[in-house]
């Protein structure tokens, strides 16, 4: 778990993230689906980000309210939902699950500055009790890939921005040189008046001096 916190911590691309982390956890959970659902603030849903082991056919996107008393009050107390055996402890949970065969479920909030911005969520085809210890080293994992998808984020505003003023200086340079251009023609065009000018000056005062 510290290596995969190492290496999300090494990553700029918010899908590299999400991808690397949900592969990886799967792995080092034993964990049949492993999936990230990120907050939609407005809607007040979770939103399925990444995920492998779904059943195919599974939406893209796929949404959860977060209204349910067993989400409320994980995000109060930004604590994780060990539900060990669904069925017994909360059946209501099976309108939301796609899969049908989970029958333990765990999800660990990624928390930034106190402010929970989705869950890494892990199950087991058995019910199933994890050890304090392993709850606490998903909960450090889950903060920390909270922290290395905001970086991610913010990695890809600034190379957005610095995209951004490199095109608007290409386009400012490219406007000075038409200008340039512009102001040549105008010389030019000024230059030949004068001489034109002067030209017609010369023919006038030679009618001018003929007898």
């Amino acid at each position: 778990m510290l290596q995969l916190s190492i290496e999300l911590a090494s990553l700029h691309e918010e899908s590299i993230v999400l991808n690397t982390l949900v592969t990886r956890v799967a792995v080092l959970a034993e964990s049949p689906v492993c999936m990230v659902m990120l907050m939609d603030e407005e809607t007040d849903e979770a939103v399925l980000a990444v995920q492998v082991g779904l059943p195919e056919g599974t939406p893209p996107g796929l949404r959860v309210p977060l209204a349910s008393p067993i989400f409320r009050s994980s995000l109060e107390a930004g604590e994780p939902i060990i539900l060990l055996d669904i069925d017994r402890g909360a059946p209501e949970m099976r309108t939301i699950l796609v899969d049908e065969d989970i029958r333990a479920f765990f999800a660990y909030p990624m928390v930034r500055e106190e402010c929970p911005i989705g869950y890494i969520i892990l199950s087991s085809l058995t019910p199933r009790a994890p050890s304090t210890a392993e709850i606490t080293a998903y909960r450090l994992l889950a903060e920390r890939a909270a922290v290395a998808l905001e970086n991610a984020r913010l990695y890809t505003a600034l190379q957005e921005e610095l995209a951004e003023r490199e095109r608007a200086e290409q386009e400012l340079q490219e406007r000075m040189r038409e200008l340039e251009r512009f102001n040549r023609l105008a010389v030019g065009r000024e230059l030949k008046m004068i001489e034109l000018k002067e030209r017609i000056r010369e023919l006038e005062a030679g009618r001018e001096s003929r007898p």
